[in-house]
């Protein structure tokens, strides 16, 4: 094997393709890159097993095909450390990797490349299309509230689900349940999976590297998750689970309706968080027809006490709740508006978190009990 191609273009690859190598594993060989010359293409591929990621480098001057195993860790940091426009990678019949750049020049061992994992052979039911900011905010507004649960293994992912013409992420920690929706233009045969958080989560990052209008084909299976995009496939195992029912979760109607600045919110709860930290970060949140007043108190620390303008839609009376601070703050983090509508019933049902003008992302967070925070 032996080829020549930009150096940036293949650090750029082989950042992609090593987001499937576990920095946990303790199987060696997993460590390592399957690189696989071949015309004018170079391939490379990595897996941890439950996930694989395979990618293409077409911008390359292929000498001689062929294909070499090689430490993941290893060629990453020295292709970040060299500087030069182009590099050769060769492999010799002693079974040793040349890797030159410039006047840089390395000299590596190869893996047996009979002993690495064969390719995922999966077979798939259902498919569809996707852009790539579409597919980001899918993953992005619902994989912080997966659970790392080992004992709720069907709360360990992301629940996928098509239903009339929607694609439907969500995921649930059991204390906030996180539900994004998009639209189909063409509509799949129905399923509903759940994607392991780490799947979603290294295509997330590569997927927020391409262009967003770029198309991402998506297909499902009884047993894996496949996403393919230019240059790369990305090949997860699901969870096969059930997953609880999360529409009962949702009240169906709301006695208060509340809108507020989504920015002011976000930076008052930051404040309130200071204070919180010293009280298991338990705040609560009193709401009148025309204010929100936050407060927080830690005997160790102190008290903490501010009001927010807000527009009362419907809901007579004041109400009184007591939230987890952090809950509450990574809700406003991922809604993307300037206004956020906040709905809820007395007592401790679960309060929902949406932008004011859009049903596609629903937040819905469940209050605590507690008196740990007096009320004046």
């Amino acid at each position: 094997m032996h080829f020549v191609c930009s150096l940036e273009s293949l650090r750029k690859t082989i950042a992609i393709v090593e987001r499937a190598i576990s920095t946990r594993s303790s199987t060696p060989i997993l460590e390592h890159i399957l690189v696989t010359a071949s015309e004018s293409s170079i391939h490379f591929r990595a897996t941890d097993l439950d996930i694989s990621i395979e990618a293409v480098l077409e911008s390359a001057h292929v000498v001689a095909s062929g294909s070499a195993l090689i430490h993941g860790k290893t060629l990453s940091t020295i292709l970040a450390k060299c500087a030069a426009d182009e590099v050769d990678i060769q492999l010799g019949a002693s079974g040793k990797l040349s890797i030159a750049a410039g006047s840089t020049h390395f000299e590596l061992l190869s893996g047996l490349v009979s002993d690495y994992p064969d390719p995922i052979l999966a077979t798939y039911f259902s498919d569809f299309v996707l852009s790539a900011d579409a597919l980001g905010h899918l993953i992005r507004q619902t994989i912080f509230s997966v659970s790392f649960d080992e004992t709720k293994q069907f709360l360990n992912g992301v629940l996928l689900k098509s239903d009339a013409q929607s694609i439907t992420f969500v995921s649930t920690d059991g204390y906030r349940l996180s539900i994004r929706e998009d639209v189909l233009p063409v509509l799949p045969q129905s399923f509903a999976t759940i994607v392991t958080y780490r799947g979603l989560n290294e295509l997330g990052k590569i997927v927020s590297s391409l262009d967003p209008v770029s198309e991402v084909h998506i297909r499902v299976g009884e047993a894996h998750f496949e996403v393919k995009a230019p240059r790369f496939t990305l090949t997860s195992r699901v969870i096969k689970a059930q997953f609880p029912d999360f529409r009962q979760v949702i009240p169906a109607h709301s006695h208060f309706h509340y809108t507020v600045s989504r920015g002011a919110m976000l930076t008052a709860l930051e404040r309130a968080s200071i204070i919180a930290s010293g009280s298991k970060n338990i705040i609560r949140l009193s709401f009148e027809s025309h204010e929100m007043v936050i407060k927080a108190s830690a005997p160790s620390l102190g008290q903490f006490r501010e009001s927010l303008p807000v527009t009362c839609v419907s809901g007579e009376g004041g109400t009184t709740m007591s939230f987890n601070v952090k809950l509450i703050l990574d809700g406003l983090r991922h809604v993307e508006s300037d206004d956020v509508t906040i709905l809820f019933n007395q007592g401790v049902s679960p309060c929902i978190i949406r932008p004011a003008h859009s049903d596609q992302f629903t937040y819905v967070v469940m209050p605590i009990r507690t008196s740990d925070i007096p009320t004046d």
